[in-house]
C-alpha cells in the first residue's frame, strides 16, 4: 500500500507556509488515513525548541539532530582513530579538550 498526503501544520511568521508531502510506504499497524494524518498533524506541536507547531512532525526534526550530532562526533576523531569502533571513537571525543563536550537537543 502506498500512500501520501500533504500537511500544512504552520502558521507563517513570514512569507508564505509551504505543505510538506508526507509517504506511507508500509502500514504494518493498520491506521486509517485520517488517523494517520491526525497523529502526525499533533506530533508537529511537540518539538521542543518551538511553542508553536513546525513544519514537519517532531520525529523527524530529532532524526536531523541526532544526525547531525553523530556526524560532528566521528568528524571531530575519526582522522585520528582509524579503523576504531564507534565506543572507541565516542571516548576519544569525550576526552578531546578542543571539542565541546555537552549539547542540547
Amino acid at each position: 500500500m502506498h500512500s501520501e498526503f500533504y500537511l500544512n501544520s504552520h502558521a507563517t511568521i513570514q512569507g508564505t507556509a509551504k505543505p510538506t508531502r508526507y509517504t506511507l510506504l508500509d502500514d504494518e499497524i493498520g491506521f486509517k488515513m485520517s488517523e494517520l494524518e491526525l497523529l502526525t498533524y499533533w506530533s508537529t506541536y511537540l518539538y521542543c525548541r518551538c511553542n508553536r507547531s513546525v513544519s514537519l512532525c517532531t520525529p523527524v526534526y530529532y532524526a536531523h539532530w541526532a544526525a547531525a550530532r553523530g556526524r560532528t562526533l566521528v568528524s571531530s576523531v575519526a582522522q585520528e582513530h582509524i579503523g576504531r569502533t564507534l565506543d572507541d571513537l565516542t571516548d576519544a571525543w569525550a576526552h578531546n579538550e578542543n571539542e565541546a563536550a555537552m549539547f542540547f537537543v
